[in-house]
């Protein structure tokens, strides 16, 4: 449907973001797309993508096609290994960050430096993980300007300094301090936790928390654990939520405080009550994007999301 959709409005392009995995995707039915990109891997899905890095980077690199430019950003040599073979293999001219394009975070931006490249961006207050996504997405429009198609650094600027996505360390309040943020594997877990160990030094959190039942909530309660004064253990809105018994139990295996209340939008209402007992305090949303979602709606509506 979305695929007709998008013949119908005759658009230039389209950014299509596979849905799990990449070999049996539905987005796979693109023969050859313009540019492919590869975020870092991590475990996740393992049901269905298999249980190792490599074999999940094997079925992420099914996007890759004979002819078609793409570009990783890989910190895991295993996944890297098998990205480069399956390149290979397909035909697809592949980037690998630190080989072909590098980069790194500096205050205020970040540095990029690549083929027909070289440029300091300002974008304030980018996290470190966004760095990463920043320098691929800018990977992947160098490899386009190489086919032709080009996009000035005035322009790249103005994009990167004027991103937004919500639910991802978003602040949706100041008094009292609350933030949302999508992450719900242990990876986005420790960009969370370096996130706010940085941005808000010494600050403690009650942290509303539901998962999927295909996450590793066990590793993410113990990752974000020392920041957390309370846990408070919710079901996101979803036919895929883990029962929250086994959260509330990931928690207080980590010696943390929780309460567990199963309706998220009670559980949003207890949040707030405790919170006006805690001012000093922050409310951290997290561990579901269902969760955040949900909540988002609730407090904010549909603020700020009519240009995106």
């Amino acid at each position: 449907m979305a695929f007709s959709w998008f013949k119908e409005q005759k658009v230039d392009w389209v950014v299509l973001e596979v849905g799990l995995g990449g070999r049996l995707d539905a987005t796979n039915v693109i023969p050859a797309p313009a540019v492919s990109l590869i975020t870092p891997i991590g475990l996740e899905h393992q049901a269905i993508l298999g249980k190792s890095i490599g074999k999940i980077a094997w079925e992420k690199a099914g996007i890759l096609k004979r002819g078609s430019p793409a570009a990783t950003v890989q910190y895991r040599p295993e996944a890297s290994r098998v990205i480069e073979k399956t390149a290979k293999k397909s035909g697809a001219k592949l980037w690998i960050g630190g080989r072909d394009f590098k980069f790194r975070k500096e205050p205020g931006g970040f540095y990029w430096e690549g083929p027909g490249l070289r440029k300091r961006f300002r974008v304030p207050h980018l996290p470190d993980y966004q760095v990463i996504n920043a320098a691929l997405a800018l990977a992947g429009i160098q490899c386009l300007a190489a086919a032709g198609v080009a996009a000035g650094p005035e322009v790249l600027q103005k994009s990167l300094a004027t991103a937004r996505w919500p639910g991802r360390l978003e602040t949706i309040s100041q008094k009292p301090l609350v933030l949302l943020d999508g992450a719900h594997h242990p990876d986005g877990a420790r960009a969370l936790f370096s996130f706010l160990k940085r941005r808000y030094p010494g600050k403690r959190w009650m942290v509303l928390n539901g998962s999927l039942d295909d996450k590793d909530s066990i590793s993410f309660a113990r990752i974000l654990a020392p920041l957390t004064e309370l846990a408070l253990v919710t079901e996101p809105p979803s036919g895929r939520t883990e029962k929250g018994e086994k959260v509330f139990k990931a928690w207080e295996r980590e010696g943390r405080r929780a309460l567990l209340v199963r309706d998220w939008n009670q559980a949003l209402s207890l949040a707030f009550m405790k919170l006006r007992c805690s001012p000093a305090s922050g409310l951290l949303i997290t561990g579901s994007l269902y969760l955040v979602g949900a909540c988002r709606k609730a407090l904010i509506g549909l603020k700020d999301l009519e240009r995106i």
